[in-house]
């Protein structure tokens, strides 16, 4: 009966109509797949893929910090350009050469300052950005049983033999208790 518990979880993988579609014969999680789907995102989501983990990955790679400010300098300087526009040419002779560089590295070393204190709004933008709750529970409840199923089982099967192991066990306290109970 363990064993047959355990079957039932995930057999049959495609449903199957019987009973004139009154009944639909489909593994429990398989039929559960879009709630199923929901929770598992939220567990992704909320204990190894979020923001707060993204950011702390790029801080302890040096080479990822080194490819954030890269790009964010890049930003920067197109930005700082495109407001100095046309006045790139007057600058140089009222501030001096090299002013417009100066003005970027100024605006950069004091963005960089300031972004430790907007930590906790950034990962929020961030997770609302992403949507990956969303987006992953969207994505595993449409993913084709089978697919689902070889997905999920994995996690189980290597557990199945004590789940079977322990029923058994507890089968046979059991009947023994009933049969000493019972007077046998």
């Amino acid at each position: 009966t363990n064993w047959l518990g355990i079957t039932m979880i995930f057999r049959p993988v495609e449903p199957k109509i019987v009973c004139g579609g009154y009944v639909n014969l489909q593994g429990v999680f398989l039929k559960r797949q879009q709630q199923v789907s929901k929770e598992l995102a939220s567990m992704i989501c909320d204990h190894l893929v979020r923001a707060s983990k993204m950011l702390e990955y790029i801080v302890k790679r040096q080479d990822m910090v080194d490819k954030v400010l890269d790009i964010y300098q890049r930003h920067l300087r197109d930005a700082v350009d495109q407001c100095v526009g046309s006045a790139r040419i007057v600058v140089p002779v009222f501030a001096g050469h090299g002013a417009i560089d100066d003005i970027k590295r100024e605006v950069q070393e004091e963005t960089l300052k300031e972004l430790p204190k907007h930590a906790d709004e950034i990962e929020q933008y961030m997770d609302k950005a992403f949507d990956l709750r969303d987006t992953l529970a969207f994505r595993l409840s449409r993913l084709p049983p089978t697919r689902f199923e070889g997905m999920l089982h994995p996690v189980f099967q290597e557990d199945e033999w004590m789940v079977l192991l322990l029923g058994g066990v507890l089968g046979v306290v059991v009947g023994t208790l009933q049969a000493l109970a019972l007077g046998s």
